[in-house]
């Protein structure tokens, strides 16, 4: 009679990852006052230093608007450490953090 042995147990890694809300919505605003878009379809077309113009002018003309986003992201961050808030939802594998 043979013996069964039972199959070896390996850990699995996590299926779920976190997303930091705040700093998703920080780059995403960024990327909104950079114009990232416009420059991104004129570097895919093949003009890049039309592109990277778009960029430069778009740092330039929104400077105040960058800082004030850098600040509020600043600000959020602080608040949501000191009450102490982490994981606030979950949507199937995605876990949302503060």
């Amino acid at each position: 009679m043979v013996v069964r042995r039972g199959k070896k147990r390996t850990s699995r890694r996590k299926r779920s990852f976190s997303v930091n809300v705040l700093d998703l919505g920080a780059g995403l605003a960024f990327a909104d006052a950079a114009n990232a878009g416009a420059a991104a379809q004129q570097m895919i077309r093949g003009d890049i230093k039309g592109g990277l113009d778009t960029l430069s002018n778009a740092f330039k003309t929104n400077k105040n608007v960058m800082v004030a986003i850098a600040a509020g992201s600043i600000a959020a961050k602080l608040v949501t450490r000191s009450v102490g808030a982490g994981q606030f939802a979950a949507i199937g594998p995605l876990k949302l953090r503060a």
